[in-house]
């Protein structure tokens, strides 16, 4: 790490590196922030207000698909102002809920991996700890 302090005599800034610099230790909260800011990436396009709607959505398709006449009204209003079947929207909400799913599962594996290990690594925020790839 540098140090930068102003030299007396000349009145020159100077950058040093400091002997003394040790990193700080990563935390429990450091790893869960930095999944939370990788989750909030993916849930961007959608509002709070929607993701909050996003369970009891799927609720309702999956059981217009077990029943084509369960209630769902979540489900059926929203087929109703798209102008499609209850059924399609149901297969357009649990579409967007796997893939929803798909991109979150590596994340959600990653904040695992690393809260499991004895020490948290400096690098936590490396795409290695949150990605398959």
């Amino acid at each position: 790490m540098k140090q930068t302090h102003i030299n007396l005599k000349t009145g020159e800034r100077v950058v040093e590196d400091d002997p003394n610099w040790q990193p700080r230790p990563i935390t429990e909260h450091d790893i869960r922030a930095e999944a939370a800011r990788r989750l909030q990436i993916i849930a961007t396009p959608y509002t709070p207000e929607e993701r909050e709607t996003w369970a009891t959505q799927v609720e309702g398709a999956k059981a217009l698909q077990a029943d084509p006449d369960a209630p769902a009204p979540l489900v059926r209003a929203l087929a109703a102002e798209d102008g499609v079947t209850p059924q399609d929207m149901a297969l357009a909400i649990l579409a967007k809920a796997a893939a929803y799913e798909k991109a979150a599962a590596p994340i959600l594996a990653g904040q695992r991996r690393l809260l499991s290990m004895q020490e948290y690594p400096q690098d936590y925020r490396d795409k290695k700890y949150w990605s398959k790839t």
